[in-house]
């Protein structure tokens, strides 16, 4: 066992870091049922290597393609709906491992295969994690045990401790935590386990149980007992540092994940809200969902987070739904949001645009046009008297100097980013607009439910491009 040195953060430090961190306010994009998940309780996300985001519920499995939710024939083929998925990972040949409340079940999303492995009452599984050439890590109420890729073959792992949890590093180790309060490095070739010691008999929390444990980068791993600290520890140079006291953030709050993010950041789940800490800047802050914003979280009481390939982050709640963090520079903005002009109605983001000045335009469907300035400071619903403020905005574009709008409904739309005010409409086949292109000679392109328009700049209007209807 490695004896290591720890160092505790006071509580004094922390409030005075929660009070000066900048507040901002996150845009997120909500999900529910009503958009095609299975269950608005959401247990895990992961992303296949098509870049398809993979959504566990308490009632099943869905696919997101980047548009929209769906449940892929071979979801419903191996018995991955309208029953709990507890825990979900991707492997390495992209087959989707599955704990369900019956058992484990690897679906292939290559060839659509699958295996089933029955869960013992005896030896329940209760943890999964996918390692190298198809196998599986599996921790039971009476250990670990490594399955093949078929789930037939089996090998059973001594451990010198009992295990509370596992995860692969950021290497591809495996590391487990223990009831303890240590946690425990896994030497695959030697089979044996390195300790590091995270609550010794000196540490405010002695006895405390780990349970969750999440990579940071090739050194650092998160450890924390979700009641009262999370501890950052140097694997390297045997440290363990408390980074937050969760308490004095918010009270009674239970960490539920962990994210480490590569701006610097770390997100943290729980079940009263969420935390980012900027590890850079040592700033913390706590954001809750916010029925007058649309825009907020889906919900507070949350239970998973993950990043995918295309830098979006994904929060899932208990029985609240799903929120999207796009990946942008400008995915959050500061100042005050109780004015009514201010305040946002759109309930997703569907496009994002970029003016001259560095303004942010954004396309919400079933809400409205909204400008986020170059500085972040203020928010504006576009109203100029005119705008139906139900809209449904699909598509936003520079266009030349001004802002072009496509509507599912209301045809083509150009505003003026200075006056906010619309300046002209077009009417593109049935009106109903999902996407713009504008190309580098500025011709202007609308795709429709009907079909591609393309803009005539000598009748300055739009014309179907000739063999595109029914598109």
């Amino acid at each position: 066992m490695i004896r290591v040195h720890i160092i505790l953060l006071t509580a004094m430090f922390l409030t005075s870091a929660l009070a000066s961190a900048e507040e901002r306010q996150f845009l997120f994009n909500n999900y529910s049922h009503a958009d095609g998940l299975p269950d608005d309780s959401i247990t895990s996300i992961v992303q296949d290597k098509f870049g398809f985001v993979w959504v566990g519920t308490r009632e099943g499995l869905c696919r997101y393609d980047g548009y929209s939710f769906s449940i892929p024939p071979e979801v419903e083929n191996a018995g991955l709906l309208n029953r709990p998925i507890y825990y979900l990972f991707i492997d390495e040949g992209n087959s989707i491992c599955a704990l369900t409340d019956d058992g484990i079940v690897k679906l292939d999303l290559d060839t659509g295969d699958y295996y089933f492995r029955e869960n013992s009452t005896e030896n329940e599984i209760l943890y999964i994690m996918p390692i190298e050439e198809g196998r599986l890590w599996t921790l039971t109420r009476h250990g670990a045990v490594i399955l093949s890729g078929d789930l037939l073959g089996e090998e059973v792992v001594d451990l010198p401790f009992t295990p509370s949890n596992v995860f692969k590093g950021y290497n591809g180790e495996i590391w487990l935590s223990s009831s303890d309060g240590n946690i425990y490095r896994y030497d695959q070739k030697r089979k044996t386990f390195t300790g590091i010691e995270v609550f010794d008999e000196h540490s405010l929390h002695k006895g405390k149980r780990i349970s969750l444990i999440r990579p940071v980068d090739s050194r650092f791993v998160l450890v924390s007992d979700r009641e009262t600290c999370i501890y950052l520890v140097n694997t390297d140079r045997e440290t363990v540092n408390c980074i937050l006291d969760i308490q004095n953030i918010i009270d009674g709050a239970l960490l539920q994940d962990m994210l480490s993010i590569d701006t610097g950041e770390l997100w943290f789940a729980t079940d009263k809200g969420l935390i980012v800490y900027d590890r850079d800047q040592d700033k913390v802050a706590s954001y809750l969902s916010d029925p007058a914003i649309p825009l907020s979280l889906c919900g507070s009481n949350l239970r998973r987070l993950f990043k995918d390939n295309f830098g979006r982050i994904w929060i899932g709640s208990f029985y609240q739904g799903l929120s999207c963090l796009e990946s942008s520079p400008f995915r959050f903005y500061t100042g005050s949001m109780d004015n009514k002009n201010s305040s946002l109605r759109g309930k997703t983001v569907r496009a994002f645009a970029e003016d001259s000045t560095g303004n942010i335009w954004m396309a919400c469907e079933d809400g409205c046009i909204v400008c986020i300035d170059a500085n972040g400071k203020s928010v504006t619903c576009v109203d100029d008297g005119v705008l139906p403020h139900e809209g449904n905005y699909q598509a936003i574009a520079l266009y030349k100097s001004n802002i072009i709008v496509g509507s599912y409904g209301d045809g083509i739309l150009v505003i003026n980013p200075v006056t906010h005010k619309i300046i002209k409409r077009y009417n593109a086949g049935n009106n109903n607009v999902v996407v713009l292109l504008i190309t580098k000679d500025n011709t202007v392109f609308a795709g429709t439910s009907h079909g591609l328009y393309r803009m005539d700049s000598t009748s300055d209007s739009f014309a179907l491009v000739e063999g595109s209807e029914g598109f």
